[in-house]
């Protein structure tokens, strides 16, 4: 069963009393959010993409966003805190970060 509530200011989806804050907020817990997806000849070929719009560019298993003047790969790489293990664990996955950790030797 699918909620839908919709005013002036915000809209909902699972819930009747969307945050202010948001445009719009999809809340379920067993379902996630699936963003446009194409190849990277059909995002270059978008015209006049506004700024902050997101694809999923299926030939680079990348997601991609318009900054305003090009497109940027932007969240493929991963940095945060595992909170599920038993000590906080630093995860960094392919980013500058991590290539200097091993050029000074600084991984176990």
């Amino acid at each position: 069963m699918a909620c839908y509530f919709v005013n002036a200011q915000n809209a909902g989806i699972g819930t009747t009393s969307p945050n202010t804050k948001a445009q719009l907020e999809i809340r379920n817990t067993t379902k996630d959010v699936l963003m446009p997806r194409m190849a990277t000849s059909q995002r270059i070929a978008i015209t006049t993409p506004p700024t902050a719009l997101l694809v999923y560019d299926t030939d680079k298993n990348e997601i991609h966003q318009y900054n305003g003047s090009t497109w940027v790969a932007n969240l493929n790489e991963s940095v945060g805190i595992d909170t599920n293990a038993s000590t906080s664990v630093l995860i960094l996955i392919n980013t500058p970060e991590l290539e200097i950790m091993r050029l000074y030797g600084l991984l176990l």
